[in-house]
């Protein structure tokens, strides 16, 4: 059953939606249909008195039972996630709502149609061109080079430059946001997984059309690449490697990641919304814990939407063992360069060799803390699985 409650300010045209500790803006006509709805009033009769208040024949039976067939979803789905274990935790606000409106409605000229398509294209191009001019073209060689061009002044500048070309990212949320009419909420710091992330409170968006939601949804994107083709137009211009080329390379492969749709970032949220199907993780999860404990239960399938969410977790599978194997080859390859390093006496090393092998030690123990906290969570999925089948 979802519960909910609403306010009201005539004057000042706010409508709220709260729900679950989460504050909605809505619209006038969404909140009368909902109030009504509280007020257990027939889908008819909210129709009629929707078309008689507005004089909007569009206000029928079929609109109101549609409004609040998405308004539940969503609410279900933000509580779904609110109890995901692998989902945003320890959240700190940065930004509270309203404090940057007079500038997020600045920069969201950059999301006018003509502004957006051209600079997209445009960087997207200088990207590759990077790559493909470096001989950047498999995860080997962008390491080789990485190492190649460490420093440790180079290396703690591209830290903090990096953390802040993320957190333009989330202004591009709210820019976008902010561009379709709407008020982004907090933007704020938090831990996905095991590791700090910043985030943009977007919920308004449930509001706009799928095609406005993915550009919201792209829209942190959409600035790292006008800050990736500024990076580039610098490298070029100056012919030199270091700062300007490790961050280049870390601004895009954070890209790259973002668009990974079995993480929950961008890509995950373009995809959820462009297939239409509000809770995609949960909504898969469901659909494999069935197909575990009946395999024929995957014959079964009738409608394009469970057909989408099939393909999802059998993606998730292969997606994850493959994550599953590279980290293990990576721990396996790591440890064995940091063992000879150990036995060579490693603080006889030079700096640069030195700053490598520190540099090794600190992805090795990311990497094996990654894996056993991922494998937890998987253990624990099992378990709920094989207890299930018991039942």
């Amino acid at each position: 059953m979802i519960t909910y409650s609403l306010q009201a300010d005539i004057e000042e045209g706010k409508y709220l939606l709260l729900n679950n500790g989460n504050t909605y803006s809505i619209s006038d006509v969404l909140y009368e249909i909902l109030h009504n709805y509280k007020n257990s009033e027939t889908l008819e009769d909210i129709s009629a008195r929707l078309i008689s208040k507005y004089n909007e024949l569009a206000y029928t039976t079929e609109f109101v039972r549609n409004a609040l067939i998405i308004v539940f979803e969503q609410l279900r789905k933000n509580k779904a996630e609110s109890n995901l274990e692998d989902f945003l935790h320890a959240k700190i606000v940065l930004i509270k709502e309203d404090a940057l409106s007079t500038f997020y409605r600045r920069i969201s000229v950059l999301f006018l149609p003509y502004f957006y398509y051209t600079f997209i294209l445009l960087s997207v191009g200088l990207t590759f061109y990077f790559f493909i001019n470096n001989d950047l073209v498999s995860f080997e060689s962008i390491d080789k080079a990485f190492l190649a061009y460490l420093d440790v002044r180079d290396l703690i500048l591209s830290y903090i430059i990096f953390t802040g070309i993320i957190f333009i990212h989330e202004l591009g949320h709210a820019a976008s946001t902010t561009y379709f009419g709407l008020k982004p909420r907090e933007i704020g710091f938090g831990l996905y997984f095991i590791f700090p992330v910043f985030y943009t409170n977007v919920s308004a968006i449930w509001q706009l059309k799928t095609s406005q939601r993915n550009v919201v949804n792209l829209g942190g994107i959409y600035f790292q690449l006008l800050i990736n083709s500024i990076l580039i137009l610098l490298f070029i211009r100056s012919n030199t490697a270091g700062l300007l080329f490790n961050l280049i390379l870390a601004n895009s492969i954070s890209m790259m990641f973002s668009l990974i749709p079995f993480f929950r970032y961008d890509g995950y949220w373009i995809l959820s919304d462009s297939l239409g199907i509000t809770n995609l993780t949960f909504k898969a999860r469901d659909m494999a814990f069935r197909f575990f404990k009946k395999p024929s239960s995957i014959f079964s399938i009738r409608s394009s939407k469970d057909t989408y969410i099939t393909l999802y977790w059998l993606g998730s599978i292969l997606f994850w063992v493959y994550i599953y194997y590279s980290v293990i080859r990576y721990i396996v390859f790591t440890s064995r360069i940091i063992y000879n390093n150990f036995h060579s006496k490693f603080w006889l090393l030079d700096s640069k060799d030195l700053l490598e092998f520190l540099v090794k030690t600190l992805s090795l123990f990311v990497a094996s803390f990654f894996l056993a906290r991922h494998g937890i969570n998987v253990i624990k999925y099992i378990k709920s699985i094989c207890k299930s089948n018991h039942q």
